[in-house]
């Protein structure tokens, strides 16, 4: 192999890796553009899904308040019932107050 050869085969391979570096490079910032998509749109999807938790979480618990009130309500109408029956008192009129309310309800399981 003469020195004009090895010149040219060494041009040729400076030729490639200088191609292959800016393919490698190009890569690199395409990668990084997409990853950073990637991580705005993951970031959107976990914003998106906190919201709903937050709005589940508020349902819940006014659903959860809700019966509670119910509880207390149908407590009330039977420590009403209660004392007036231990009293022997005749008078309904306290108990049925609390009875309309436990009629509005949704749940039967609070009417007691």
């Amino acid at each position: 192999m003469d020195q004009e050869s090895l010149a040219q085969i060494q041009q040729i391979v400076g030729a490639s890796t200088e191609s292959l570096r800016a393919e490698i490079a190009d890569s690199k910032r395409h990668t990084g553009v997409l990853s950073e998509a990637l991580r705005h749109e993951l970031q959107l999807v976990a914003e998106g899904f906190q919201m709903h938790l937050d709005r589940r979480h508020a349902d819940d618990r006014a659903h959860l308040d809700e019966q509670f009130r119910e509880v207390v309500r149908s407590f009330s109408f039977i420590t009403v019932r209660y004392k007036n029956e231990s009293n022997g008192s005749n008078n309904e009129s306290a108990p049925l107050r609390n009875t309309s309310a436990c009629q509005r309800s949704n749940s039967p399981n609070f009417c007691f």
